[in-house]
């Protein structure tokens, strides 16, 4: 969470924002959005997701991933984004 204050108002918002879906073939899918000026690493704990993920970043190419249980680390590069989806 990144926080600041302004104008006498204090401010509170997470340096990742993400969101997440199911694809019609029941594929699953998380979107990671960092807006900060500096690199985050985000472990995500979702079974949903199965034992072999693909991530996709905003600076790299895509990678295979294996999670334990649904359960990874990835690196969200500053102002930049990462798609982690189920294989």
């Amino acid at each position: 969470v990144r926080t600041w204050e302004h104008g006498g108002k204090r401010y509170e918002v997470p340096a990742v924002a993400h969101a997440a879906w199911e694809a019609p073939d029941g594929r699953k899918a998380l979107i990671l959005a960092n807006w900060t000026t500096e690199p985050r690493t985000v472990t995500i704990h979702d079974a949903r997701l199965g034992d072999a993920v693909q991530v996709s970043a905003s600076d790299a190419e895509t990678v295979t991933q294996s999670s334990s249980g649904g359960s990874l680390s990835v690196t969200v590069p500053k102002l930049g984004c990462v798609l982690v989806a189920s294989e």
